[in-house]
């Protein structure tokens, strides 16, 4: 009867550390994957020198291609972090540039300053489905371009 608590106790543990292995993989592919679109949204307005038709075009289709989350509804960008505190630092002029009728979740914004010019942040997002009907987590990843220009 010892030896039959004992093993019990060795698969409980193993167990729980594959689910623990498995979280991890599953989050690093995910922060990876966010990671990666939020860069390819700066490069691509980096390209084009801001955030107009045509980059707003060639993000749509960078998107699609990567098999980025469609969602309904504009995220609200403002409560993330680091975007509160650029809107209360002094001198600060800050624009959201994406619209509601977007069909993929990200924001752009542009951000002027009198020190240092004009730039943009990009939120992309990373996702985790839930098991059992629970839902769905939702994580930003924010960065910003160089600043493109002077204020």
């Amino acid at each position: 009867m010892r030896e039959a608590f004992g093993t019990s106790f060795v698969v409980s543990a193993v167990i729980i550390f594959v689910a623990i292995f498995i979280f991890f993989f599953v989050a690093g592919m995910s922060y990876t994957k966010a990671f990666k679109t939020k860069n390819r949204i700066i490069d691509i307005i980096e390209e084009n020198g801001g955030y107009d038709e045509t980059a707003k075009s060639e993000i749509a289709s960078i998107l699609k291609e990567s098999g980025y989350r469609i969602k309904s509804g504009n995220p609200d960008c403002e409560k993330i972090g680091r975007i509160k505190d650029i809107k209360q630092a002094n001198g600060d002029s800050f624009e959201n540039l994406t619209q509601s009728s977007n069909t993929y979740r990200y924001c752009v914004y542009s951000i002027k300053t009198n020190s240092r010019g004009k730039y943009y942040g990009a939120v992309a997002f990373m996702y985790f489905d839930l098991p059992l009907g629970f839902g769905t987590m939702e994580f930003p990843v924010y960065g910003e371009t160089k600043v493109m220009g002077e204020y």
